[in-house]
């Protein structure tokens, strides 16, 4: 079975968001043909599947794709990639294509390919709320599609938001973020991870994971750490940091 995986930005992003496509085609591809379809970064191809071999351990089996790098605005992007869509589509074939983007998500229900939408927020656009709102009926009126195999949520109340909203329930499923279980057999103590990472043995630690962009709000656990000087504050993250360390010198976190 051949899967195109279509996603809206780069491979070498350093977010999240690529950890969890890459992890998902990685399974994907040890029982089907994967086509992995993204952004061009700055790096050639040559150079991403270095990359990919060496901080994912990416199989070389699984094909890569790149859409044109035409601007540097990611919106205006997007919406040159929705109408070059199609001919990748038309080129693979795919039984079934895998999309997290909703402007994505119309095109494959046009190209009449069975697709499957994963759903990770109820806000489409952050910043502007005709378009969220223009992108959310475009998202309701595809999920009453033939072709819109499933609308997967992240959490069930996301998916109850939806079934709310009037996508058809029988069109919908929840499924929380999941790990390799295999990573995990052979788990280490909190002492000896503790040494292990060079982090004090008996003191409270509070931890962070995720991406540092402006809209995580990460001022609030800084505002935490100087309110709570005898905890140690982890930030662990991709992307710009939106902070100077001079401006919150000498607080009990580590960057």
């Amino acid at each position: 079975m051949r899967i195109l995986y279509i996603h809206a930005y780069a491979l070498d992003n350093g977010m999240a968001n690529c950890v969890q496509v890459l992890s998902m085609c990685k399974e994907f591809s040890k029982d089907h043909d994967v086509y992995l379809l993204s952004p061009q970064s700055e790096k050639n191809e040559s150079e991403i599947k270095v990359f990919l071999e060496k901080n994912f351990d990416f199989p070389i089996t699984i094909n890569l794709l790149f859409f044109n790098k035409v601007v540097k605005n990611r919106r205006l992007s997007q919406l040159i990639t929705y109408f070059s869509l199609n001919s990748f589509i038309e080129k693979i074939k795919p039984d079934f294509c895998f999309v997290r983007n909703s402007s994505y998500l119309r095109a494959c229900i046009n190209s009449k390919t069975p697709t499957f939408y994963e759903s990770h927020n109820n806000i489409l656009h952050p910043r502007f709320k005709l378009f969220d709102l223009f992108l959310r009926k475009m998202l309701i009126f595809s999920s009453k599609s033939s072709y819109l195999i499933k609308l997967i949520s992240i959490s069930n109340t996301l998916k109850d938001y939806w079934i709310s909203q009037d996508v058809p329930k029988t069109k919908t499923l929840d499924l929380h973020s999941g790990f390799n279980t295999s990573e995990y057999e052979n788990y280490l103590s909190k002492s000896e991870a503790r040494i292990l990472t060079s982090l004090p043995i008996d003191t409270k630690i509070a931890l962070y994971t995720g991406s540092l962009s402006e809209d995580r709000k990460i001022e609030n656990i800084l505002f935490l750490a100087n309110q709570n000087k005898d905890i140690l504050f982890l930030v662990i993250g991709g992307s710009c940091l939106c902070f100077s360390e001079r401006t919150y010198y000498g607080w009990n976190i580590i960057w």
